[in-house]
């Protein structure tokens, strides 16, 4: 079990080594492709310097078009912004009326849940009445009608007075 111990270090070991291998590999390349980088920058920087050289003069001309079109800019800001509240003010409403909707569906439907629970609360017993007094009110006309004589005949025992037998068999 020692031994598997001592492996298993060695392996952990070994992939350690060969993770900052490639770390270092990774690193050289990232290197560079970072002075590839700093080169291009500077490159960058001096075309930047020239070209605004080449535009001082037409940047003294551009500062007074620039104060007027930032003037203009401050009124259009100020549009802007009076828009941005009424559109706050139109999504508040939306929000809000959005909400009375989804909270009117949910009482409807509460109540309606409520609805069907009460009938089926109310329905059950009186289905369950009306069936015991169904049963029972047959059973009163059939007890009648024994004790009267009068018990309607079946086609059995129908058959059964035509041939001259005297069994009487229940029709329920």
């Amino acid at each position: 079990m020692e031994i598997l111990l001592y492996i298993a270090g060695a392996i952990a070991l070994l992939a350690l080594a060969g993770l900052f291998v490639f770390l270092i590999f990774f690193l050289n390349g990232t290197k560079g492709l970072l002075n590839g980088v700093t080169v291009a920058l500077k490159d960058l920087v001096g075309e930047i310097t020239a070209l605004r050289g080449s535009l001082q003069g037409t940047i003294g001309k551009l500062n007074d078009s620039v104060g007027r079109i930032n003037a203009q800019l401050d009124q259009v800001e100020g549009i802007i912004g009076s828009v941005r509240e009424m559109t706050n003010d139109v999504a508040r409403l939306t929000s809000d009326a959005t909400d009375v909707v989804h909270d009117a569906k949910n009482i409807v439907v509460s109540v309606i849940g409520f609805v069907d629970n009460v009938q089926a609360q109310v329905q059950k017993p009186i289905t369950e009445v009306a069936t015991i007094f169904s049963a029972l009110g047959a059973g009163i006309r059939k007890f009648r009608r024994k004790l009267g004589g009068h018990e309607p005949q079946t086609a059995h025992t129908l058959e059964q007075s035509v041939s001259g037998e005297r069994h009487v068999t229940s029709g329920i």
